[in-house]
């Protein structure tokens, strides 16, 4: 399923269109801690839904960058220490996805 993702400096980034929710969580339980890279899965419904994983080895306090990222999409989110997770307005989904891949690239 993340075959053709996109992996830019160390950051997987998978998106998806009117995936299942249910799928898009199970995919993510799985994930957790299981990569050296952390993923951002993004599916795209009638709302942009997101998911961050961290790596194996945390290396990003979601709670410092989300402040920055969230307000792109007019979005809410949280989670604990591996995963993070959200929604938001869908019209800025690709400037969501670019600024989180370059925050997450300066950060790692």
């Amino acid at each position: 399923m993340l075959k053709d993702s996109i992996l830019k400096d160390n950051i997987i980034i998978k998106e998806f269109q009117n995936m299942p929710k249910v799928i898009i969580q199970k995919l993510s339980t799985e994930l957790v801690g299981l990569l050296d890279k952390p993923i951002l899965l993004i599916n795209c419904t009638e709302r942009l839904n997101w998911v961050f994983i961290d790596s194996k080895k945390p290396q990003i306090d979601f709670y410092q960058i989300k402040n920055n990222l969230l307000p792109i999409i007019k979005g809410k989110g949280g989670g604990k220490k591996l995963i993070w997770q959200g929604s938001g307005e869908i019209e800025n989904k690709k400037e969501f996805s670019e600024k989180t891949k370059n925050y997450l690239t300066k950060l790692i």
